[in-house]
């Protein structure tokens, strides 16, 4: 009897002490969660130094300048939304009329709706972008507003009144679908199911391509009416430098450079061509546009030209090594 008593003891006490440790690892794991996040919050600190002090060194200014490039577009839009809605600011009108984008279109338009055009797409839109400037998040904000560009290519500039065959549509739909796919290749999943020559392959296109797409339109003979009225007007701030981009020369030229770069016949000095148009285009004749769209169209003409500087420019210096 008395060791039965024993048993029964001491069997309670286990029972007690494994409940115990029981509740004790149910607190640990809440307490790893509370843990997690608080790393999580961290870590968006730590990307704000990071990128704080990567504005002290040539590297990190590029590094900085690309993920703006790149990310800045997406945050635009949504910014002047919110600017408007509780600053009084101009919002994207003036963006919508000289685009002639009423609302999305095809079977992916509620998606856009959503992402795009509700409060809380626009909340996180911005807060994806600014998470991708800032290099937090992992790959999800380059997934997100690799998605958001997308859309805002196929749904909402292939809608547009002006007509899917208007230069300034085709210029829009190529630039977005650019950023997307450079977005894209930031993320590891999309990068898995490619081979390293597919990823390759259309990171030079979206380097490349929509110059390529304008070079091709222009000696065509293009109207670039859309363009004037969208508030285009000559050369813009670098004159007689912006001026080349009209010439039938320079196009000529882009053409070869380009296939010389896709097709790897060249890499330093095409690269370097192509982004040298990219950067005129870009800071000369974009920035003219209606607002935002002209900073938006800015920022992706810079991340094509920043894409390919990297290739025939040193890490740590600003300027072009062709040789």
């Amino acid at each position: 009897m008395a060791m039965r008593a024993t048993t029964m003891t001491t069997a309670t006490k286990a029972f007690g002490a494994a409940k115990k440790a029981d509740i004790r690892c149910r607190g640990g794991g809440r307490q790893s969660r509370v843990t997690r996040a608080g790393l999580s919050a961290n870590d968006a600190v730590d990307a704000v130094k990071r990128t704080v002090g990567d504005l002290k060194t040539v590297s990190g200014l590029k590094k900085v300048g690309e993920r703006a490039a790149l990310f800045v577009p997406v945050l635009l839009p949504a910014a002047a939304t919110l600017h408007a809605k509780h600053l009084g600011g101009a919002g994207l009108g003036a963006f919508m009329a000289a685009t002639g984008i009423s609302a999305p279109v095809t079977f992916l338009a509620p998606v856009t709706g959503v992402m795009l055009f509700s409060t809380v797409g626009t909340y996180l839109q911005v807060a994806m972008a600014t998470a991708g400037l800032l290099d937090f998040g992992d790959d999800i904000p380059a997934a997100y507003c690799a998605t958001v560009a997308t859309l805002a290519s196929l749904t909402l500039f292939a809608g547009s009144s002006l007509g899917f065959t208007d230069v300034l549509i085709r210029n829009g739909m190529a630039f977005h679908g650019a950023i997307a796919t450079l977005l894209a290749l930031k993320v590891a999943k999309f990068r898995e199911l490619l081979t390293g020559p597919q990823a390759e392959a259309l990171r030079k296109l979206a380097l490349c391509g929509p110059t390529l797409m304008m070079s091709a339109l222009i000696l065509q003979g293009c109207s670039m009416a859309s363009f004037a009225a969208a508030g285009m007007n000559g050369p813009g701030i670098l004159g007689p430098v912006a001026a080349l981009m009209f010439n039938p020369i320079t196009h000529y030229l882009n053409i070869f450079a380009s296939f010389n770069y896709l097709m790897g016949v060249e890499t330093k000095k095409s690269a370097c061509f192509i982004a040298s148009l990219l950067l005129i285009a870009g800071t000369s004749l974009c920035t003219q546009l209606a607002a935002p769209y002209g900073a938006m169209l800015c920022g992706m003409h810079l991340a094509c030209a920043f894409g390919l500087l990297r290739e025939c420019t040193p890490d740590d210096s600003f300027i072009p090594s062709v040789l």
